[in-house]
């Protein structure tokens, strides 16, 4: 995954929707995915805003999916 630099990342925050079947994640931001391009879509969106290049107690989104698939 590749992030993006410090002074580059948006400085509003991104609302992300993740659509849920029988508990298993089916669509990000209304759009339908498979369990792969679900956890790329995360992880662009994460990488936009730098997801992967701070470290933090908060589980990233993109591996809380992919406990689900």
């Amino acid at each position: 995954m590749l992030t993006t630099a410090p002074g580059e990342r948006p400085d509003e925050p991104e609302e992300v929707t993740i659509g849920f079947v029988n508990g298993t994640p089916t669509s990000v931001n209304g759009a339908e995915a498979d369990p792969v391009d679900l956890v790329v879509a995360l992880n662009t969106i994460g990488g936009r805003h730098g997801s992967d290049a701070s470290i933090s107690s908060r589980i990233d989104l993109s591996d809380e999916v992919a406990r689900r698939l």
